[in-house]
């Protein structure tokens, strides 16, 4: 879910067949279009900065959507990011500084991008761990900490994070 900053009434939530959004605080949702495929989503994120720019990740297909006009239309993130062949995505905006972005996908067992301008240019994390072999179709998310865009957090079947951006990695320790 996520929930709009400015006005707590509107809601997106992920669904099995696209974004869903709702005007009434959860009470009634409708299928979101404007362009977003009808493909699972997997995340919706709103720039802490500017409510009305929201990204969206998804389960194959293209796998990041913005819309700059509060979710009413949409288009396709490229600047990089390879165009099919992704898998599950997930994806994070740095709230300490929204042109900060992260998103992780299920291609090459979780690659990990990274943008420094709001999603318009990014670049691949080359040395993002193996954090979710062969279950990254299923349990992997990122996060970017609120206070720190170059603290990112990536999970799968193992935990991993980066203080430096992605330059490297540390294992979360095990619980046994």
């Amino acid at each position: 879910l996520a929930v709009d900053p400015s006005n707590t009434q509107r809601i997106y939530a992920c669904g099995d067949n696209g974004v869903y959004r709702s005007t009434d605080g959860g009470v009634n949702f409708t299928l979101v279009g404007g362009g977003l495929p009808a493909v699972s989503a997997t995340k919706v994120v709103f720039r802490a900065d500017d409510p009305s720019k929201l990204f969206a990740s998804f389960w194959g297909g293209s796998p990041l959507y913005k819309s700059i006009d509060g979710g009413n239309t949409w288009s396709v993130v490229a600047g990089g990011l390879p165009a099919s062949g992704q898998g599950r995505t997930d994806l994070d905006v740095c709230r300490a500084n929204p042109n900060v972005m992260t998103i992780v996908m299920e291609a090459g067992n979780g690659d990990l991008w990274r943008s420094t301008d709001g999603g318009a240019v990014w670049t691949q994390v080359s040395t993002a761990p193996n954090h979710c072999p062969g279950q990254c179709w299923y349990n992997q998310v990122v996060a970017i900490a609120p206070d720190d865009c170059n603290t990112i957090y990536l999970n799968g079947t193992s935990g991993y994070v980066t203080r430096n951006a992605g330059a490297n990695f540390n294992q979360y320790p095990e619980d046994n």
